[in-house]
């Protein structure tokens, strides 16, 4: 059994008991046709989890409180015009998962709140409202606090008023608007004296990132692209400038033995004012709690709105040695060499040792494994499979982690099981809409599902987050235009990756490609010649098995172009 926070949409049938009794054929008919033509549909677009039907209502579970509403909302308006009326509730709260039915106090709350609700009408708690009340035009009736059996404080609930909502081409489905503020985090100086404590420090920052991207109304700049001002010492003017935000957050960390000292100051980017400033004090093993404080306060200093819960948690480790290890294993992963990489599997590792609950340690040593088997790097075995296995453990660990999510969907595009990958990379980039590894991969495998359209559509959204995207980006814009017949806008896509990155593979084959399609033979032949001098060893064998197209057509098209290019088969 699995204890854990969701989301919960409940329903019943007003009078049922009664209406039955008056009309039994009409009030089945009435309710099989909302159940099947209203309510599954809707939660199903919604991307939401129909636990059950319980006679004469229905119970479903979601992984955000928006979606539950919107659902919620368009639910009683689809059945309008049925001679049927719902009450339903939407809280947040804890429950009991079996595999099959959901229990616990969440349900109790739930059930409580919907029997409250008007014929029509939606009721919610004081959780959710403080989540929707600024992203759903609704008008929301307090109800005051409502006592509910088995739970020994009052709850606060809320009706929606749905008739009262404008409904037309600006509504509830509309896209949301931008956040209130933007910021980037800076890689913090490392002060410890020792260039071996590098990794602590900007572990610190990355983590930082990562805390404040959970918030609502703030944008938060990608990694990659706050990072590529690391051994700076860049006018915060020029850093709010280049990466399109309105404040910065920069910093240091000096950890000496067991002591740890931070300084943090969030800056406007306009001017340079300084807007918040901090000091901490005191021990390594405090790094969790000064980090929600630096959350914290700048929440406090932007006064921006939390979510139900509170500062997000960190579903991560509470044990600071794995932790420390993690921080370690992490600085390695990003320098992608053989060695690097094969060490900071095993950092992971020993983390994971400590702390067998540390999902993103496993989700990390997935990626880990991915890239050996990516590189058909020596001294690594059964890669494949093994970032499969370690992605699907983090996810088991934490479901709503949406690297952890994108991690094992793109595993799973590579064994062949293309539908559950593009499931779960929907499921988080639900969840975090504002990640640039998540965009990115959901635009890669887009691609190989075979919706080039929607992949480029996703994968600029991937740069507006993250302007400092890997070459790999600009090789899968080259991919969904060749897959639209779109061959100049792919080579040129393909020329800006082997300017930044000119030995990678790549966007050498897809020029090459691009280039046979247009009968340009002999400019793919000049291409696959300058392939070969950077990689002897790449043939169309080796090349075709990491691009796991779900059709056999675009592979088909791929091997005849490097064929008449001249790239040996295996």
């Amino acid at each position: 059994m699995e204890r854990r926070l969701t989301v919960i949409l409940i329903s019943d049938i007003v009078g049922y008991t009664k209406l039955m009794e008056e009309d039994t054929e009409g009030t089945v008919a009435a309710w099989s046709e909302a159940r099947d033509k209203v309510v599954e549909p809707q939660v199903e677009s919604a991307k939401g989890r129909l636990v059950k039907f319980m006679g004469d209502g229905f119970l479903a579970e979601f992984t955000t409180v928006q979606t539950a509403l919107e659902c919620a909302i368009a639910i009683q308006i689809g059945v309008k015009g049925n001679k049927l009326k719902y009450r339903m509730a939407v809280h947040l709260g804890d429950i009991i998962d079996d595999g099959k039915d959901i229990y616990g106090e969440g349900i109790n709350i739930a059930s409580r709140l919907e029997g409250i609700a008007e014929p029509g009408g939606i009721c919610i708690s004081g959780d959710v409202y403080n989540q929707v009340r600024n992203r759903i035009p609704a008008d929301y009736e307090d109800l005051g606090l409502q006592d509910v059996k088995n739970v020994a404080e009052p709850i606060q609930a809320y009706a929606v008023k749905i008739e009262r909502m404008e409904l037309g081409e600006s509504n509830i489905f509309d896209e949301p608007e931008e956040p209130r503020h933007s910021i980037a985090v800076l890689p913090f100086d490392n002060m410890s004296g020792d260039p071996e404590q590098e990794y602590f420090s900007d572990g610190m920052a990355e983590d930082l990132i990562t805390d404040l991207s959970k918030i609502p109304d703030l944008f938060v700049a990608a990694r990659n692209s706050s990072f590529s001002f690391k051994g700076q010492r860049p006018d915060i003017r020029e850093v709010s400038e280049k990466l399109g935000v309105s404040l910065v957050l920069e910093g240091s960390v000096r950890k000496m033995g067991d002591r740890l000292r931070i300084n943090a100051q969030l800056i406007q980017g306009s001017d340079g004012g300084h807007l918040w400033a901090e000091r901490y004090d005191g021990l390594v093993s405090e790094i969790f709690e000064f980090q929600d404080r630096i959350t914290s306060e700048i929440i406090g200093a932007l006064e921006l709105k939390l979510t139900a819960k509170g500062i997000p948690e960190r579903n991560w480790t509470t044990d600071i040695n794995a932790y420390d290890l993690f921080l370690k294993g992490r600085d390695r992963y990003y320098r992608l060499s053989n060695e690097d990489v094969l060490a900071a599997k095993g950092f992971f590792e020993q983390a994971i040792e400590i702390d067998p609950s540390f999902s993103e340690a496993y989700s990390f040593l997935s990626w880990c494994y991915f890239q050996s088997w990516t590189h058909s790097w020596q001294g690594w075995s059964n890669s494949l499979e093994k970032a499969h296995e370690n992605a699907s453990k983090a996810v088991e660990l934490d479901g709503l982690s949406a690297t952890a999510l994108a991690r094992l969907a793109w595993a799973q595009i590579y064994i062949g099981d293309h539908q559950t990958a593009l499931d779960n990379i929907e499921k988080a980039s639900k969840i975090d809409p504002n990640s640039g590894e998540v965009l990115f991969l959901y635009g890669a495998i887009l691609n190989y599902i075979g919706e080039p359209k929607k992949a480029g559509s996703i994968l600029q959204q991937a740069l507006k987050v993250d302007s400092f995207v890997s070459p790999s980006w600009d090789v899968h814009v080259g991919l969904s235009n060749i897959l639209l017949d779109d061959y100049e806008n792919a080579i040129t896509a393909l020329n800006r990756a082997t300017e930044r990155a000119p030995e990678y593979v790549p966007p050498y084959v897809f020029k090459a490609w691009a280039l046979a399609e247009l009968r340009k033979l002999d400019a793919s032949q000049e291409t696959v010649k300058s392939l070969m001098e950077i990689a002897p060893n790449v043939s169309i064998e080796g090349f075709s098995r990491m691009l796991p197209f779900k059709s056999s057509d675009p592979s088909g098209r791929l091997v005849e172009a490097l064929r008449s290019a001249g790239l040996p088969d295996s």
